[in-house]
């Protein structure tokens, strides 16, 4: 059961730089996820946030409902991971970007199963306009001493995800991209 949603979204970032994709964008911020939020089960999905806490509290919650009008369950490991790795992805962007009018972007898109058995993934990119260190690659990944406050977020990234990568945005900014399999 996906839980409501607060009666206000985040606000909506107007300075993020276009990402150059056309998605299907959310409706209104003030209702991200009401009826007819998603308008077809097959376009990707994309919302700007601005960077502020409750950002990525938003959008695990909206990546949650959007996933689940596509058929994958709430209480699934792919829904559980896709939650997590949202929430650590836009937590570093919120942390690590270039401040809060730059803003960051959450993308969303379900694969469908390629040729030669490739299976159907849930795709999640989260871009940041730039700003921060750039994080490190898939496999070079430090894990955090046992004390340390910080530094859980790409370990458990790389744990969840089936690939997972780094890139420079066309922006100027940084785009991580993870990919779930979903099972048959």
């Amino acid at each position: 059961m996906i839980s409501p949603l607060p009666s206000s979204a985040p606000p909506v970032s107007s300075s993020f730089p276009d990402s150059g994709t056309d998605s299907a964008h959310s409706p209104h911020p003030s209702d991200p996820t009401g009826p007819g939020a998603f308008p077809h089960p097959h376009h990707p999905f994309a919302q700007k946030f601005d960077v502020v806490p409750l950002s990525s509290r938003w959008a695990r919650r909206i990546a949650g409902r959007w996933l689940a009008e596509r058929g994958v369950a709430p209480d699934s490991e792919a829904a559980g991971s896709a939650a997590v790795i949202v929430a650590e992805l836009t937590a570093n962007a919120v942390a690590h970007g270039a401040g809060p009018a730059a803003g960051f972007e959450l993308r969303l898109l379900i694969r469908s199963p390629g040729p030669a058995g490739t299976p159907r993934t849930v795709r999640i990119e989260v871009t940041d306009a730039g700003g921060g260190s750039r994080p490190p690659r898939p496999g070079a990944v430090p894990l955090p001493a046992e004390d340390a406050e910080h530094g859980r977020g790409l370990p458990l990234v790389e744990a969840l995800s089936d690939r997972w990568e780094v890139f420079d945005a066309g922006s100027g900014g940084t785009t991580i991209r993870a990919e779930i399999d979903l099972p048959d």
